[in-house]
Formats: structure tokens, sequence, C-alpha cells
């Protein structure tokens, strides 16, 4: 075990070294690459994502959790074969977009809401794009067809639905784990905080998270440019860079010279996906819980696959060039 982590070690110093010495060798890349980065965060993630993600953190530290939950809870845990709290983070998972499905899930596992086999089904399939991204980014703005907006939102919200059939066989959930009374709010303050001072750590939380979300995408970004420097591209290189970061990617593969369909046929699974980058947020807002990653990424590309078979019956099937 201590060589294991010893090797791990040596290997991610060696990364990081070799990565830095690229960053001097290669200074106007880094400064593109960051630029990039950083401005899609600021103009597409921020304002689709710091809205949702203050919101989420409020209600799951007030009686809000509690009155959705009593609402989605009897469709949700029928239908996902979750507890009463799962729910809500499945009602975050599918509405507000990556990485708030796995925060949620966290927070709701830190709070003793949700066992942590839950919380690793749950994770499964409950962090996903955002409706809003899916329509404004990848459809409007990228593949530029609005006949693409239903399709997409039908397949990319199907598809982890299906997949969750599948992955609950994993885990064997008894279902409705906790009950209603069990819901103990702010238990990590011993005095319940007074609601202004639950509004600035509700905020200051959200913009803690969010600063994260930037960094990831900003180096990633600059990776994307320094492989582009060795690397050019060519349809090939060109899907693996796009893996890299979902935002950046997207653009990619909607600029690039793949036909129509298969544009179309990407771009979903990657959105379904969600890059690199994504896992590596994902893993951040679940650090704490100890939720591992390898299970969480197999059933990312599994369900990607899904969306692929999905939109390709579409396209090929329904798609007017």
């Amino acid at each position: 075990m201590e060589r294991s982590v010893m090797i791990k070690h040596r290997v991610l110093t060696i990364f990081l070294l070799s990565f830095f010495c690229l960053m001097l060798l290669y200074p106007k890349t880094v400064f593109l690459g960051a630029s990039e980065g950083l401005l899609l965060w600021f103009q597409t993630v921020l304002p689709t994502l710091l809205p949702y993600m203050i919101l989420n953190n409020l209600m799951i530290h007030t009686s809000a959790l509690q009155w959705i939950c009593r609402v989605a809870a009897p469709v949700l845990c029928r239908i996902f074969a979750t507890s009463y709290y799962g729910s809500f983070a499945v009602l975050s998972g599918f509405l507000c977009g990556y990485p708030v499905g796995a925060k949620t899930t966290s927070d709701l596992l830190k709070k003793g809401q949700i066992t942590y086999k839950e919380a690793a089904y749950l994770l499964s399939f409950c962090n996903n794009t955002s409706p809003v991204f899916v329509i404004s980014y990848v459809v409007q703005q990228n593949l530029q067809d609005p006949a693409l907006t239903t399709p997409f939102l039908l397949i990319l919200f199907l598809s982890p639905v299906l997949s969750s059939f599948l992955f609950r066989k994993c885990y064997s959930l008894p279902g409705n784990i906790i009950t209603e009374s069990s819901l103990s709010f702010l238990e990590s303050d011993p005095v319940q905080r007074k609601q202004a001072d639950l509004f600035d750590v509700c905020i200051m939380n959200a913009f803690e998270a969010l600063t994260r979300i930037g960094g990831y995408m900003m180096l990633f970004t600059i990776a994307i440019r320094i492989l582009s420097e060795f690397f050019p591209e060519h349809p090939f290189t060109l899907l693996l860079y796009a893996t890299l970061e979902l935002s950046t990617g997207i653009r990619m593969i909607a600029q690039s010279s793949y036909p129509a369909a298969y544009k179309i046929i990407f771009s979903a699974s990657l959105t379904t996906f969600g890059g690199w980058c994504c896992v590596m947020q994902t893993h951040s807002m679940t650090s704490e819980t100890h939720i591992p990653m390898l299970p969480y990424i197999a059933e990312k590309l599994v369900t990607a696959v899904v969306t692929s078979l999905l939109i390709s019956a579409y396209v090929y099937c329904f798609y007017t060039y």
C-alpha cells in the first residue's frame, strides 16, 4: 500500500513539474488558454450556476428542503428508488447543472440525511448538465440549430434516467431510508444561525465552489492549448482535446470540419459525460465525503454511450440537414 502511494506521488510530482516547465516555455499559450477558460467561466458558467447554487444552499439549510421533498419524494422515490431527501439531490442534479448535483449529494451526506451507499448511487445519475446550459450554450450558441432544442433536452434527460435502472442494481438500496421526522437543520452549528448570517454563509459557499470550478476550467483550457502546440488538431486529436473541458470541447466540435450529424452526436455525448474537467470538479465537491471517483467515471461513460445511441437514432431517422 505504501509503495503504491509513493508511486502515485512520484507520478503526480513528475506531471506537475513537466506541466510547470511547459507553462514557462509557452507563456503566450498559457495566457491565451487562461483568458479563454476564465472568459468562458465568467460568461457561461457563472451566470448559469451561481443563482442556483446559492438557492440550493439556502434550501438545504432551511425548511424549504422539507417542503420540496414532501412534493417531490412521492414521485421520485418510486421512480429512482431513493430516500426521502435523496429526491432533492435528483431535482438539483437534473435542473441545476454540473457540479450542483454532486455538491447537493455531498451536503446531504454530511448532514446525515442520506447514507453513503445512496450518495454513491445518486452521484451515478444525478450530476448532469443544466437545461439552461444545453439550450443557450450547446444548441443556440454553438450548434446554432433551434430545432435540436427539444430532442437534446429529452435525450439528455432520458439517458441518465435509463442508466439509473442499471446502476441501482449495483447498490441494493432499500428505499425510503430516512423519514421526514429525522431532519435536523444546521446540525453543524451549536446555535442555529440568524437568517442574515445564513444568507451570507450560503452566498460565500457558492462563490467558493464557483471559484474552484473556474480554476479547473482555466487549467484544463491551458492544457488544451499546450497540447495543441505539440499535436495539431485533426479529427482524432480534436475529440481527445474536447473531452478535457466541456465548454471548450463543445465549441471545438461545433467549429470543426465534422459533418453535421457527427457534430450533433459528439456534442450530445460530451455533454452527458461532462469532460475530465467536470470529473475533477465533482471530485472537488465530494472530496470530504470520500465518494469514490472510478465508479462515477465508469457510470458517466456508460450514460454517454446510451446518449450516443439515442441521439444517433434521432439524427438518422428524423433530423433533416
